[in-house]
């Protein structure tokens, strides 16, 4: 008698419904992404550009300066300035190309928070 596998970890449907939503964003189109990251910024919903940054990781989405900088300024439009410096160290450890609109939205976040 063998002992019996566990099965599988089955995704919790918030997992699955993000994994979804990213996958549908960048199969739409990259730049409806950063679209929808300027709306978050103009709207402060911080935790929001975050998320859909993270998603789009989760689906292997090439993510680029434009997309970090755009999420650095949902934070900062939110004074939340520890989450836009974080963001942009990440954006510096990949070698990513930062905007001047970048560098100004971090130092913004500074001011803010």
């Amino acid at each position: 008698h063998r002992p019996r596998r566990a099965p599988p970890p089955i995704p919790s449907s918030l997992e699955a419904e993000a994994e979804l939503r990213a996958k549908a964003l960048m199969k739409a189109s990259p730049k409806l992404c950063t679209a929808l990251l300027k709306t978050y910024a103009r709207e402060k919903r911080w935790e929001e550009a975050i998320s859909l940054l993270t998603d789009m990781e989760s689906v292997n989405a090439e993510l680029d300066g434009l997309l970090f900088g755009s999420a650095i300024n949902a934070c900062g439009q939110a004074a939340q300035w520890t989450q836009s410096l974080h963001l942009f160290s990440e954006l510096k450890r990949r070698n990513l190309q930062a905007s001047v609109q970048t560098y100004t939205a971090a130092i913004s976040a500074c001011k803010r928070g």
